[in-house]
């Protein structure tokens, strides 16, 4: 259980420098919008989690009902954000 705890935290981590880092390469270097960037960093960032939550830190198998109920609650969770 804690090895589990320890590699989520670890996913979330890397999560957020995706989202950070492609919202800044957007930004910088494809000279696209802050909100737009941010829009699309958002999207690269919860499929990242998504596959490396699934296969590392939780050691399963990617399924449909997974991947539906992980961006259900991603999009609510940037809806109150």
């Amino acid at each position: 259980m804690l090895s589990r705890l320890i590699r989520f935290s670890i996913t979330g981590v890397g999560s957020t420098l995706v989202h950070v880092g492609s919202a800044i390469g957007l930004i910088e270097l494809a000279s696209i919008g802050p909100t737009v960037s941010n829009g699309i960093a958002f999207c690269v960032a919860t499929l990242f989690s998504i596959f490396v939550n699934s296969f590392w830190s939780f050691s399963t198998q990617l399924s449909r009902s997974i991947t539906v109920r992980y961006l259900f609650v991603a999009i609510i969770a940037a809806m109150l954000s």
